[in-house]
């Protein structure tokens, strides 16, 4: 079981630090991307991430170290998150495609027209994807139970708040009114009782 956890507190590292900047590189350099086209653009940001990752994992021995131990009330409350996050997949995938959750319609507006959506889980919550991902995001690292995996939840808790300023921003240029209307009726991270 330690061993597992130590690959899965690494792999969890190497591969969501890189990720965190994914999408503030997307919307900060929109106009270039954009010219360059989707395929391109991809191809350098995923190799980008590739190549991130496989730097850290040279610095495993620093990940490995901050090992807190097995603890089953850890792994039982992650596993559960995860289902949590996994029960809230569903109504995105219903919602959303999978060029959407990978930034092809910010990429390509043009040629990959996506509708606001605004119903569904989309009607409860703006961003309901992030949320999700940090259930699950938290889940793993309560799994992995390393110092490490905790600190990389954190900063993608923070990162995720950043990373919709910057989403919504691009959101209103492209909805314009609509978007307006939809944010003043759909609250961004907690939904509403009805």
């Amino acid at each position: 079981m330690d061993a597992a956890r130590s690959l899965l507190a690494l792999a969890y590292v190497a591969l969501l630090v890189p990720m965190l900047g994914y999408w503030p590189v997307l919307h900060g350099c929109l106009g270039f991307w954009r010219r360059l086209g989707p395929r391109p653009s991809l191809a350098i940001l995923w190799g980008g991430l590739a190549a991130a990752a496989l730097g850290i994992v040279g610095l495993r021995d620093l990940v490995w170290r901050t090992d807190l131990g097995t603890s089953w009330p850890t792994a039982t409350a992650g596993c559960a998150l995860l289902g949590l996050a996994g029960l809230l997949r569903v109504p995105i995938q219903r919602a959303v495609s999978n060029a959407l959750l990978v930034g092809i319609p910010e990429l390509a507006p043009g040629t990959c027209r996506q509708p606001l959506v605004t119903a569904g889980i989309y009607g409860r919550l703006r961003h309901p994807r992030y949320v999700q991902l940090l259930v699950a995001l938290l889940g793993w690292a309560l799994v992995a139970n390393h110092g490490a995996a905790y600190a990389v939840w954190g900063l993608w808790f923070v990162g995720v708040h950043g990373i919709v300023r910057l989403e919504e921003r691009e959101l209103a240029a492209r909805y314009g009114e609509a978007w307006t209307r939809y944010c003043a009726a759909t609250p961004r991270w907690v939904p509403r009782r009805r």
